[in-house]
């Protein structure tokens, strides 16, 4: 390489140096703050992240304890765990419905179960479920107009529980003495394609109770 190729190569190099230090000059602060923000979102993420999976646990031990407890004591120990919103939530309301039917508070367990068929942040699955198992649990202490009400609003939606919400409907017509009624809509679930085998099973038994002969 000849003297001036070297001389013109040293030039080139300083030119490059001397841009790039004034590169980091202007912007070496925005590329610091911008480094800094890059490491705080992913210090963040981790730091969420942990206490996302701390809550869950948490939460999971807490329905454990409460399940494994005294029966009479499991609803309200169930009411006090904070389970958020959303299917979690229904389900967790489930649970302490259901301890407090089986510890003979009927009304309260209806209220649970009727609170969650209200609440909008739950999936529409669970509000309707909660409606079909309170129209259950209520059998004896909620009016019978108001659970079959509750009911055919199943019905009219065409619920995941249609089926099941029909066959409530013709328990509550038992309930109420209006047997004909009951048969004619227990024959038609019977007939009716789209109702399962084991609920056409036991709605045939029921109609044999009943001294209806069954159409298959």
């Amino acid at each position: 390489m000849s003297q001036t190729d070297t001389f013109i190569a040293e030039v080139t190099e300083e030119v490059r140096r001397e841009r790039l230090f004034t590169f980091f000059r202007r912007y070496g602060g925005i590329a610091l703050i911008v480094i800094v923000v890059l490491l705080g979102l992913a210090i963040w993420y981790e730091v969420s992240r942990h206490n996302q999976t701390a809550e869950v646990r948490a939460r999971g031990d807490a329905l454990l304890s409460a399940l494994e407890g005294p029966a009479e004591g499991r609803a309200s120990a169930l009411a006090q765990i904070d389970a958020g919103e959303g299917a979690v939530a229904a389900v967790t309301a489930f649970l302490q419905a259901d301890a407090a039917a089986d510890a003979g508070d009927v009304a309260g367990a209806v209220a649970t179960l009727d609170a969650v068929a209200r609440d909008s942040a739950a999936p529409r699955l669970y509000r309707d479920l909660a409606t079909l198992k309170s129209a259950i649990t209520g059998a004896g202490v909620t009016d019978a107009n108001l659970r079959r009400a509750a009911l055919e609003g199943l019905v009219a939606q065409n619920s995941t529980y249609l089926s099941l919400a029909r066959e409530q409907l013709a328990l509550i017509d038992l309930e109420t003495g209006n047997v004909d009624a009951a048969r004619s809509a227990l024959q038609a679930m019977v007939d009716d394609a789209a109702t399962s085998d084991v609920q056409r099973s036991r709605i045939a038994a029921l109609l044999e109770a009943l001294g209806a002969p069954v159409a298959q």
